[in-house]
């Protein structure tokens, strides 16, 4: 569910509670009508909140997610040690057996064979 504001004939801005699928965009909640940037900002609010409250899964990210309780995993102490690229590793070295160069003991040439795709 996302929040989506549209215009209204009278000139209003509509705040509603959406849900895509299959294609198809589902009006789930209208929250309400703002003329002014004030209201707006309360209803984005107010949709906000009936978001989370309609959502039994708790975030990921709770520093993203505004006025989050539920805390399952802390941003802030997470800590980047090193990043592998094994599936491109593994996709390459599939061809690279395959199609017989592992016959030639050669690391050099096993890199550039990596390194040409």
């Amino acid at each position: 569910m996302i929040v989506r504001t549209t215009k209204t004939a009278s000139g209003a801005t509509a705040v509603q509670v959406v849900d895509r699928y299959h294609h198809q965009t589902r009006i789930v909640k209208h929250i309400g009508s703002a003329v002014d940037q004030e209201s707006l900002s309360r209803l984005h609010t107010l949709a906000a909140q009936y978001i989370r409250e309609q959502n039994v899964t708790p975030p990921l990210f709770p520093s993203f997610a505004k006025e989050s309780s539920k805390h399952l995993v802390a941003v802030e102490d997470l800590v980047f040690t090193k990043a592998y690229h094994k599936a491109a590793y593994e996709f390459f070295s599939f061809f690279y057996e395959r199609n017989g160069f592992t016959q030639i003991p050669n690391p050099l040439l096993r890199d550039m064979y990596y390194a040409t795709y």
